[in-house]
């Protein structure tokens, strides 16, 4: 018979706590209920890569870095991904845009970190996909903040 979880509890992971820091929660289920910024970067291209090997497409997936993640930091990550033979990889870091699909109050590294939703602004209109040729299609998408 299942108990229902102590309404502390419930409130702790609906306030966005971690496991691992709610007393009482059991290590066992703690260590397998993380977060993506909890993977280190290394292990998300890792798990990558193990999949990668048994598929003939590439595989979408991204690596969350924390937002004090350095350049060599980000090098590292595409680089190995490239030494595993991850077909693509894309390399994400935290609050390096104003909004982003996941998001918590304590932000990928753990800081809290409380921002004022921003309305995603309208479609830009007249731009077009650019046509190319099977198999020729590269996409590559950087952005620049203060830091570099």
């Amino acid at each position: 018979m299942r108990r229902a979880a102590p309404p502390a509890l419930r409130t702790a992971l609906l306030k966005d706590v971690p496991p691992r820091e709610i007393r009482g929660f059991p290590q066992r289920l703690a260590d397998l209920l993380v977060t993506a910024g909890e993977v280190s970067p290394e292990w998300h291209v890792r798990v990558q890569a193990a999949l990668q090997r048994h598929i003939d497409n590439a595989v979408s997936k991204t690596v969350n870095l924390p937002g004090d993640a350095t350049v060599a930091q980000v090098d590292r990550t595409f680089r190995l991904a490239h030494e595993l033979g991850c077909k693509g990889i894309t390399v994400y870091r935290d609050a390096c845009k104003e909004d982003q699909t996941l998001s918590s109050p304590r932000g990928c590294c753990g800081a809290l970190a409380v921002k004022e939703h921003n309305p995603r602004p309208s479609p830009r209109r007249g731009l077009r996909r650019p046509r190319v040729p099977f198999g020729e299609a590269c996409s590559c998408r950087v952005g620049h903040d203060g830091a570099g």
